[in-house]
């Protein structure tokens, strides 16, 4: 009986051992895939620094390996601010941002992985960023000034996050920018007063213009009518003296006149004169 036992208590203990074995060589070794720094943790405790993308041996049951994701992040928030007069603003910021490769192991035993990132660090830094930018500009110079809005925000992102939180902004880019729906209604309603005020200056200068045309038409009439009467006028007495001679010479009898001097109550007979006599 007692050989019997020990017997099968071998059997188990070497079974146990063998276990222990395989089990011991899997956890001997960690492989960081590309685009990840593996984050060497002994008993649980991130340890700084990290190891690079490829095969690594630990030591088993004491060292695990985290792989932290080292590739380009991309997280877009929704935003919110207030302007100078106090106007609501609206916006998505889009960050793009790796965790520093060489402080990995400081950001995990910090902070966490990068979830932890966008929701410790990132979302409050952004949000700030924005608040403070808007407060700088009057509501109806935010979409004239974007571009100096967005240097405001990544200037401020930059020295929120860069500074003490080991994460590296790549880009940052500011877009959609809103208001409120009374101010914004109220930007409509004034656009379009203006495209009513331009409109009713455009048919005024419209109908001056007309008006000109027509008066200067006039006017030219008027005058053409003047030179016609005059030169009318002229041939009408032309026409009349004609008209008049011609009278004249009907009545002609051929006599030619005789001409009576006084004094001397001399008579001159014009044809006798002609005459030669």
């Amino acid at each position: 009986m007692w050989d019997l036992i020990k017997y099968w208590g071998l059997r188990v203990m070497g079974g146990l051992l063998l276990l222990i074995v395989v089990v011991s060589a899997f956890k001997s070794y960690a492989i960081v895939p590309v685009g990840h720094k593996g984050v060497v943790l002994n008993f649980g405790a991130a340890q700084p620094g990290g190891l690079q993308p490829g095969l690594h041996f630990i030591t088993p049951y004491r060292t695990t390996v985290y792989n932290y994701n080292t590739q380009i992040q991309k997280t877009t928030f929704d935003v919110a601010g207030a302007s100078i007069d106090s106007q609501d603003i609206n916006a998505k910021v889009t960050l793009n941002w790796i965790p520093d490769p060489n402080k990995v192991g400081e950001l995990l035993d910090s902070t966490g992985d990068n979830a932890a990132i966008v929701h410790k660090i990132l979302n409050p830094a952004t949000q700030g960023s924005f608040k403070a930018a808007t407060a700088k500009f009057k509501a109806n110079e935010i979409l004239p000034k974007r571009p100096e809005l967005k240097e405001i925000v990544v200037a401020d992102l930059k020295e929120r996050i860069e500074a003490t939180n080991n994460v590296i902004l790549q880009s940052v880019s500011v877009e959609n920018l809103s208001f409120s729906k009374k101010y914004s209604e109220a930007i409509e309603a004034k656009a379009e007063a203006e495209q009513l005020a331009l409109k009713a200056g455009y048919q005024k200068q419209e109908k001056e213009a007309i008006a000109q045309g027509v008066v200067a038409e006039a006017e030219g009439l008027a005058k053409a009518q003047r030179l016609q009467s005059l030169t009318i006028s002229e041939k009408f007495l032309k026409l009349r003296q004609i008209e008049a001679q011609e009278k004249a010479i009907a009545k002609w009898d051929g006599a030619l006149p005789k001409f009576t001097s006084g004094g001397n109550s001399m008579i001159m007979d014009v044809k006798s004169v002609l005459d030669g006599k």
